[in-house]
């Protein structure tokens, strides 16, 4: 299978606070938050301390291959990772 180098634009980054003090996506305080990639293939969220507790805030990250139109594959996870949060 050969890559292909260009952004992926379009695509769905999830992201999901695992465990950690007390923090959430966004000024809603989502838990978990789906966003597009935009023509740079970035998928950005900003991620709130929810307490002045110190610690360390686990976050889901999945990469989310959107339905294509006719191809008959509906929307499918191609990747899993996490990250953190040090507060």
């Amino acid at each position: 299978m050969r890559s292909n180098p260009a952004p992926a634009v379009g695509w769905i980054v999830r992201y999901e606070i695992v465990d950690g003090p007390p923090a959430g996506f966004g000024p809603g305080g989502a838990q978990a938050v789906e966003v597009t990639t935009d023509t740079f293939g970035k998928g950005a969220v900003q991620i709130i301390g929810s307490t002045t507790a110190p610690g360390v805030t686990r976050v889901r990250v999945q990469i989310i291959r959107p339905p294509a139109p006719g191809d008959g594959v509906s929307r499918q996870v191609v990747d899993e990772g996490f990250t953190s949060v040090t507060w």
